[in-house]
């Protein structure tokens, strides 16, 4: 599906447009919406209707004063029926029950014959525990007036049940017998913040790390890498999640480990040593904070290095891992397993929420014979490591493995590690 294309009356989207407030509410910390500014690309978006085709605009933006400029979402809503339809952020906000939120969001409907919208709104789906629809809060830009950037913002109460949030910019088509034409919009700068709040926090978890000794000889060490996304600084704090047990309290008592400038980088040496303790292997979690009237969700960037030091001189040999978020996938997909023939391969699942849950677990070999499977239980912020034999004894060369949420609670972020048996050299695959 090709861009829109304008025809009919030019939009002058260099000249400040007539601007439609629903309501004004102050500034809060931070936009907890992963990507809602569409600077460099709409990843992070998705949609699940047929009639529905998002679209990357690098050169088109929010021109309003306070708008971000030029990157924006071009939804295109291709139903004659009729009706609303728009695409969600597959980033899922936590949000608490009762607690007041401020949503805002910009919008812009093309002025042209071949354009049949006559509405853009902005949504916010509710959700419970066991990710069930709870309610929706909506944000109407009506009526339209096309060719100009329009805004809209409102404060909404996450209702009773509501643990989890997802936005959404959304096109409605009137109901038109016999048409063809399109409905299309341009979206920039949706926000959804906690009103009234005065620190922004960010949560990342390493999924694998160690300060310990492993097969072959080699000792693995994790070095922690983080970029300052803000023009303020950073505080960085962890807390260390023990392979085979519950984390809780791990969770509820972090350390400070470092600040990073404004705009500045910090580099942490035996980082699981520094917040675990030395002969340790497991995860870390890591809580990025920042005090401001405006920052984005996302403060720092952060990868680690764990490697085995050249024990006769300098470098070493190892694996990257980044760090990533809760993760919002019910079923993970991990290809590249290699178990024999000079190659060791381990797996891994990290539980990054506060509830207990069980995973399907299987794997398969090159012909997609599967070759064992277990359910594991993981208690809150568990992380679990084994080889990849412990699943009957599988040796592959070439295969995947699954990982499947049990229900609808918790989340989880998987990986597998291969390993070099000569060098000790690995390769870290994340979850597709």
């Amino acid at each position: 599906m090709r861009a829109f294309q304008w025809s009919g009356r030019a939009v002058g989207l260099g000249v400040i447009a007539t601007v439609l407030i629903l309501s004004i509410a102050p500034a809060a910390a931070q936009n907890l919406l992963a990507n809602g500014t569409f600077d460099q690309n709409i990843e992070g978006w998705s949609t699940s209707w047929s009639s529905v085709t998002l679209i990357y605009h690098a050169d088109v933006g929010n021109t309003l004063s306070g708008g971000s400029g030029p990157g924006c979402l071009e939804v295109w809503h291709a139903n004659p029926d009729g009706g609303s339809r728009g695409a969600t952020n597959v980033n899922i906000v936590s949000v608490s029950p009762g607690e007041t939120y401020t949503v805002s969001g910009a919008a812009l409907v093309p002025d042209s014959e071949d354009n049949i919208a006559d509405r853009a709104d902005f949504v916010v789906f509710w959700f419970d525990a066991g990710n069930q629809y709870v309610n929706g809060s909506w944000l109407h830009l009506w009526p339209a007036v096309r060719g100009k950037w329009l805004t809209a913002s409102r404060d909404v109460v996450a209702p009773a049940g509501a643990v989890n949030a997802m936005m959404g910019p959304v096109v409605t088509n009137p109901h038109l017998d016999s048409e063809t034409r399109p409905g299309v919009a341009f979206f920039d700068d949706l926000v959804f913040m906690v009103k009234g709040a005065t620190t922004a926090t960010q949560d990342l978890f390493i999924p694998a790390s160690a300060s310990a000794h492993g097969k072959n000889g080699t000792f693995w060490t994790t070095t922690g890498w983080f970029a300052n996304n803000t023009s303020l600084p950073v505080t960085l704090k962890a807390a260390f999640l023990k392979q085979g047990q519950d984390n809780t309290a791990a969770m509820a008592s972090l350390t400070e480990i470092g600040t990073i400038p404004a705009s500045g980088f910090l580099e942490i040496k035996d980082l699981a040593a520094k917040v675990g303790g030395a002969g340790l292997s497991g995860a870390i979690y890591i809580r990025a904070t920042a005090t401001a009237d405006w920052v984005p969700s996302r403060l720092v960037d952060a990868t680690t290095y764990t490697f085995t030091p050249n024990p006769s001189g300098p470098g070493g040999y190892g694996q990257g891992v980044p760090a990533v978020g809760v993760g919002s996938k019910s079923t993970v997909f991990i290809p590249g397993l290699y178990q024999g023939n000079g190659y060791r391969t381990n797996i891994g699942i990290l539980n990054t929420s506060a509830v207990q849950f069980d995973v399907k677990v299987w794997a398969f070999d090159s012909n997609g014979t599967m070759k064992g499977q277990v359910t594991w239980t993981l208690r809150p912020y568990e992380q679990k490591q084994v080889g990849v034999t412990s699943l009957s004894g599988f040796s592959v060369s070439g295969g995947y493995v699954v990982f499947s949420l049990v229900g609808n609670s918790g989340s989880f972020q998987a990986y597998a590690t291969v390993v070099d048996q000569e060098t000790g050299d690995a390769v870290y695959t994340a979850g597709f």
